[in-house]
Order: structure tokens, then sequence, then C-alpha cells
């Protein structure tokens, strides 16, 4: 009897470890969010990126030399009028 229940409690475990251990499902979900992440928004990302780049070259080479050319030019006219 002893010999017939020792298969019978590793069936049992097996099936037990099956139903309860979802690591394979959430390592397949993992897998498959970060494929879709990286094919579909990745490039999206990207491209914002480069976009926000360009914006922050653009200002420094173009718009903060003007701003700092009005500021010093209307700061020394008030500071003549005051």
């Amino acid at each position: 009897v002893a010999s017939n229940q020792v298969p019978d409690l590793l069936d049992v475990g097996d099936i037990q470890s099956r139903l309860i251990d979802h690591r394979p499902v959430v390592h397949g979900e993992i897998c498959y969010f970060v494929r879709e992440f990286e094919e579909k928004r990745g490039f999206r990302e990207r491209r914002f990126l480069d976009n926000l780049n360009k914006m922050v070259v653009e200002t420094n080479e173009q718009s903060l030399p003007k701003c700092s050319e009005h500021m010093h030019k209307h700061l020394c006219e008030a500071l003549t009028q005051c």
C-alpha cells in the first residue's frame, strides 16, 4: 500500500505546483509586455526625445542669446531712466 501511495503523492505535488506556481505565466506576460512596449511605444518615445533634444539645442543656440541681449538692452535703459 505504501509503494502505491508514493507515486500518487508525487502526482498530487506536481499538479499542485502547476496550479499554484504562477511564475511561468507571469514571466510570459512580462516578456510579452516588454516586446510590445519596445516595438510599439519605443519608437514614439524615441521620436519624442529626439524632438525634445532638438528644442533644447534650438533654445540654447537661438532663443537664449536673443533673450539675454534684449534683457541687457532693456535693463540698461531701465537703469538709465531711474
